[in-house]
C-alpha cells in the first residue's frame, strides 16, 4: 500500500495515518476511496473509516437479525459459540437442517463445550483435510463422538516408544556425522500418524483422511527421528 501512496503523490501525513491504521477491510475500503480522490485529507479519511465501520456494523446486526428470525433460539445459541464461519454454516444448514439437531434439549454449557471442542478441532487442520472430511456428512452427537475417537487416539498414542515401524529407510549413519543415531521411518499405521502429530502439533493424524491416503496407495509419509522413539 505504500508503494500505491507514492504514486498517488500523497502527502505525509495520509501516509503515515494509513500506516497507523489496523489492517483488515476497514482500512482497504478507505484506500480504495483515497485512490478515487488522492485529495482528500486525513480528517476526511477518518469520517470515511467510520462511516464504513459503522455500515459494517449494520450489516452485521442485520445478518444477525434476520438470522434470529430464521431461527429457534437453541441454534442461534449454538452458532453464537463459534467464531469459524464454516461451523456456523454447519450449525444452521447441517447439524438443524439436515439432521434435525435443533439443539434445544442440551445443556448450554454441555452444547458450548462440545461446540468449542468441535471448533478446535476444526481449526487444528487445514482446508483441504476438512473438505475431504466431508462435515456435511456428521449430525451433532456423530461429529462429536468421531472427534472424541480422534482425541482418544492421540491419547493412546501419544506415550508409546514403539510403534512398530515395517523398517527403517534411512540411518542411523549419515555421512553428516552430527545425524547419527536419526533414522527416516516411513509413517504406515495410524498410531504412528497420532503420535507424529502429538509430538509435532500438525494435522497428519488428527482424522484419518491421511492414513486412508497411505492405505490406498496415493501417499507415502516419512518422519526423521532418533533411534529411541522407532
Amino acid at each position: 500500500m505504500l508503494d500505491s501512496l507514492e504514486s498517488l503523490n500523497a502527502p505525509e501525513d495520509v501516509i503515515n495515518w494509513f500506516a497507523d491504521f489496523p489492517d483488515g477491510p476497514i482500512k482497504g475500503k478507505t484506500f480504495a476511496e483515497f485512490r478515487k480522490n488522492p485529495n482528500l485529507s486525513v480528517d476526511e479519511l477518518f469520517n470515511i473509516a467510520q462511516n464504513i465501520e459503522q455500515e459494517t456494523q449494520q450489516k452485521e446486526q442485520a445478518k444477525q437479525q434476520n438470522i434470529e428470525r430464521q431461527f429457534p433460539d437453541s441454534v442461534v445459541f449454538a452458532m453464537s459459540c463459534v467464531s469459524n464461519d464454516n461451523l456456523k454454516l454447519w450449525v444452521k444448514s447441517i447439524a438443524y437442517k439436515k439432521f434435525g439437531n435443533d439443539f434445544s434439549s442440551y445443556d448450554q454449557d454441555v452444547l458450548r463445550a462440545n461446540l468449542l471442542l468441535i471448533e478446535e478441532w476444526v481449526n487444528s487442520i487445514d482446508k483441504e483435510e476438512l473438505s475431504n472430511f466431508q462435515l456435511q456428512n456428521y449430525g451433532f452427537e456423530d461429529l462429536v463422538e468421531q472427534i472424541k475417537k480422534f482425541k482418544q487416539d492421540q491419547i493412546e498414542a501419544s506415550g508409546r516408544d514403539k510403534l512398530g515401524f515395517k523398517e527403517i529407510m534411512y540411518g542411523p549413519e549419515w555421512s553428516e556425522q552430527n545425524l547419527n543415531g536419526f533414522v527416516i521411518v516411513e509413517l504406515n499405521e495410524k498410531p504412528q500418524l497420532v503420535y507424529e502429530s502429538e509430538i509435532l502439533n500438525h494435522c497428519v493424524g488428527r482424522s484419518d483422511h491421511y492414513i486412508n491416503e497411505v492405505k490406498e496407495n496415493k501417499s507415502r509419509l516419512f518422519s526423521l527421528r532418533h533411534m529411541r522413539y522407532v
